[in-house]
């Protein structure tokens, strides 16, 4: 499982097409990174449960043309603003 979670000031992750991932399920990997605004996720990623809890301070919900799970994505994400972005 990827875990994002000790970088906790970042505002803006950008994981592009073409990276390789050993895991693309991104269970739980930005909970309470409290001051995240925005994300670009690789279309690769197929799963993102519980994946942006408690990110407060995030947009823009994301999405993609492989992800099957999507549960509790954005549990108390409060300040979602925009229909989902998703991948081609």
């Amino acid at each position: 499982m990827m875990n994002f979670k000790q970088y906790n000031n970042v505002t803006k992750i950008v994981i592009p097409n073409g990276i390789r991932l050993s895991n693309t399920k991104f269970n739980s990997a930005f909970n309470n990174m409290k001051n995240l605004q925005s994300i670009e996720l690789t279309n690769e990623a197929t799963s993102l449960y519980r994946s942006f809890c408690y990110c407060y301070n995030l947009k823009t919900p994301v999405c993609g043309p492989n992800i099957i799970e999507m549960n509790e994505a954005y549990w108390e994400c409060r300040n979602l603003i925009g229909p989902a972005v998703c991948g081609d």
